[in-house]
């Protein structure tokens, strides 16, 4: 295939310099501040929400196709709402918030910008590394591979993508709940073939009481039902934020996506208070059946759990990791940073080939340790503070440089896949979406891992082309 790609720019060529400067502005202004005045985070968060709005406001003007295949449209978005919107509960939110959010780690107003400093940093040097990168020999090699494929009905395999999806997440729920061993990595990053179809559903038909409607739906639904279980947020929104997503797609609107974010939210902040009394319950249980899970689910949703002095603990706390960051910087700057790195070359080994593999999912859990003193909750500091948590600023700059490159991949897949109309490319394409958005996540499980899989897949493929080809010869 001879087609001359066109590289268009996923966002304007000054976003990533945008924020690079104004992280560095913060953290040289936080040399210089009180420990008690909040109003300048307060500043410094919304002048970047603001920045962050105008640059969402400029992608969301873009063709479908280009909005579907800008993996850092989400990007923008899910970085806007943890740690630029996140960080304002410590300027406006509720006293009983505000002390809870801290309760995890003490911070100053000093700090804080800090935090929200290195953050801004990171973000801008993802945002570059992204930019810059295009993947063009990649691109060619991928379409003139898949073009040979045998095109896929996207309708077809939106329904086997719904069942495929279902079937991994039945396994893992039956895992996680009953056998709660260490399953590869694999089984978790398939069972998000579900909301893929769901997204690829909804891109292209209206929400309608349809029978085929009702099938995604009921997916969905089911679905959530195994977050419930699991007093999983995200397990239980990711099939709504793909059926938004779709839609948003399929005709974007700067309403439509202000619209679609508060719905979110609002959903957000009534289910938050059932799912943390339900998750501090079960966590208090040595092991929790299908039956008690239900049953604390129900207890949850009556209040009965409910502590008077948290009453006031609402959603917006999930969305602050300024506590979490402060501490995973004060740690390494103390000598007791993680050591994440080390286990980059085991995400390579596949664990169904080698099964004693070291967990490379405890990073979480281990910090939980060091600074509450107990190992039944793991708490995330995001992408760019995770680097930092192991290797100082230098593990700052190249998780960031990483989550860029890694992201704009993921690009380059979907850029593909439109172009050969590939089918199976747009389906491990669209979990670049999903990589993106999980900007909370660390760098080495969330970003690398899920990469790892997805490069796997990839390479998988080829190699079945490759034997499907010397077969052909040999005929």
């Amino acid at each position: 295939m001879n087609q001359r790609i066109k590289f268009v720019r996923p966002f304007p060529r000054t976003c990533g310099p945008d924020f690079f400067v104004l992280g560095l502005v913060c953290i040289i202004s936080s040399y210089t501040l009180s420990q008690e005045d909040w109003s300048v985070l307060g500043f410094f968060a919304i002048i970047g929400l603001l920045l962050a709005s105008h640059r969402v406001r400029q992608m969301a003007r873009n063709k479908p196709n280009e909005i579907l295949n800008n993996v850092f449209f989400t990007f923008i978005l899910s970085f806007s709402a943890f740690f630029l919107f996140g960080p304002l509960l410590h300027v406006f939110g509720h006293p009983e918030e505000i002390e809870y959010s801290r309760s995890f780690f003490s911070i100053t107003a000093d700090k804080a910008v800090t935090v929200l400093g290195a953050n801004l940093l990171g973000f801008g040097v993802s945002l570059m590394i992204g930019g810059y990168l295009h993947f063009g020999p990649f691109v060619n090699f991928a379409i003139k591979n898949f073009s040979r494929l045998p095109a896929i009905n996207i309708r077809r395999a939106s329904v086997w993508l719904v069942v495929v999806g279902f079937a991994f997440k039945a396994y893992v729920l039956y895992n996680d709940l009953f056998v709660n061993e260490v399953i590869s990595g694999l089984y978790r990053s398939a069972q998000l073939l579900l909301p893929v179809g769901v997204f690829l559903h909804f891109k292209e038909n209206l929400l309608a009481l349809r029978l085929r409607s009702i099938f995604f739906l009921c997916a969905m639904l089911l679905y959530a039902a195994g977050g419930l279980l699991e007093f999983n947020k995200t397990e239980t929104f990711i099939p709504l934020l793909a059926m938004v997503g779709g839609i948003l797609v399929r005709k974007m609107t700067l309403t439509r996506l202000v619209l679609s974010v508060a719905g979110m939210g609002f959903a957000l902040t009534i289910l938050q208070p059932i799912y943390g009394d339900a998750r501090v319950e079960a966590w208090s249980r040595s092991k929790t059946s299908l039956e008690e899970r239900i049953s604390i689910f129900q207890s949850a949703y009556r209040n009965e759990f409910r502590i008077d002095e948290l009453e006031n603990i609402g959603i917006w706390s999930r969305f602050d990791y300024t506590s979490p960051d402060a501490a995973a910087m004060w740690l390494y700057e103390n000598g007791n940073g993680g050591d994440s790195y080390q286990m980059i070359p085991w995400l390579f080994v596949p664990r169904l080939l080698y099964s004693d593999k070291p967990i490379t999912t405890t990073a979480g859990i281990n910090f939980t340790d060091k600074v509450l003193g107990y190992n039944t909750s793991s708490t995330g500091q995001g992408i760019f503070i995770s680097g930092y948590y192991d290797l100082g600023w230098f593990g700052l700059i190249g998780a960031s440089a990483l989550a860029g490159f890694i992201l704009a991949w993921y690009r380059a897949l979907i850029l593909a896949a439109q172009i050969s109309q590939s089918t199976t490319l747009l389906i491990m394409g669209l979990l670049g979406h999903w990589t993106a958005f999980s900007v909370s996540g660390d760098y080495l499980a969330t970003y690398l891992g899920t990469f790892v899989i997805s490069l796997y897949a990839f390479v998988l493929i080829m190699i079945m082309l490759g034997l499907q080809s010397s077969h052909r010869v040999r005929v």
